[in-house]
């Protein structure tokens, strides 16, 4: 009753109409109790009906035409908010237009890099790549391993001074090391490479062991982390530290799918939870792929 009350009292409209009509309908009832004695109640009747009929009409004619004004007031309220918001996205739009012009822009300075690597595999090529790979967390800073052709063995590239290559064993250990300076030539590498393992009698001939393959899966890693970050479907990928075969990558901190967005955190593996029987009985997991990486990652005995 309270409520109504105030409303009534901030609609003066409604308020007048209430008051009209009440002055309206007390000179009728005076004209009836008159009735007769003089012309007085007829004046009085005649009165008190157009005030009873028309006054009410008028206020509310009024009524209706200040919230009509209202409306339109916030009607045009609405129209100046729906500019800001269409401003607003237009904005939006040109920015996501520059960051997909600068994301496709550091793309193609990427795809350039890699194409330079392949068609020149100087040391300056492949230490810049090595070096921005790893700026941009691409690569881990302890550096990636690739498949020594034909071995279980494993060459590993880091940027120190300058290009690092270590020979390696699976388990991290390493046979050899070398430095690759400016100005020496990707062959006399490869054929420091080939005789160490020789001496070590892991050298699989001439027919297996393919030099071009130790640059191939370099840019090959490259590439994936590459595509992760900037491709059409990026998806999470960490610095990478080997990619042992075709669906599982070992990053820094996990073991990565290079098929579907799903990773198994380094920070998990030793909480109890048996990831590898886990992983086994799911019906897209390369089984063997992925006990080669999962053993690769987290030997038996630790490293």
């Amino acid at each position: 009753m309270v409520n109504r009350l105030r409303t009534l009292l901030r609609d003066r409209g409604l308020l007048g109409s209430a008051l009209t009509t009440i002055v309206g309908a007390g000179m009728i009832t005076a004209a009836w109790a008159l009735s007769g004695a003089s012309f007085l109640p007829d004046v009085l009747l005649q009165v008190g009906s157009s005030l009873v009929l028309v006054i009410p009409l008028v206020q509310i004619g009024w009524m209706i035409e200040s919230r009509l004004r209202r409306a339109e007031q916030r009607t045009a309220s609405m129209a100046d908010q729906l500019a800001g918001v269409r401003e607003a996205v237009s904005r939006l739009d040109q920015v996501g237009t520059a960051t997909r012009a600068l994301i496709e822009s550091s793309r193609e300075s990427w795809d350039a890099l890699l194409a330079a690597v392949t068609e020149a595999p100087t040391q300056q090529n492949v230490a810049r790549l090595v070096e921005r790979a790893t700026s941009a967390g691409l690569l881990a800073p302890s550096g990636l391993r690739v498949r020594f052709p034909g071995t279980e063995l494993r060459l590993r590239y880091r940027l120190d001074e300058d290009l690092v290559l270590t020979l390696e064993r699976v388990d991290g250990s390493p046979v050899h090391q070398l430095t690759w300076s400016p100005g020496t030539a990707p062959e006399v590498i490869a054929r420091d490479l080939a005789e160490t393992a020789v001496v070590l009698r892991l050298y699989p001939g001439d027919t297996e062991f393919d030099a071009s393959a130790l640059l191939g899966d370099l840019v090959a890693a490259v590439r994936h982390g590459v595509t992760a970050r900037h491709g059409e479907h990026p998806f999470r990928l960490g610095a990478l530290v080997e990619i042992p075969g075709r669906q599982w990558a070992i990053a820094e901190d996990g073991l990565y799918c290079l098929e579907r967005d799903y990773r198994i955190p380094l920070a998990r593996t030793g909480t109890g939870e048996d990831w590898r029987t886990h992983m086994l009985t799911k019906s897209w997991v390369d089984r063997d792929d992925f006990l080669t990486a999962w053993g690769i990652a987290f030997p038996p005995g630790g490293r």
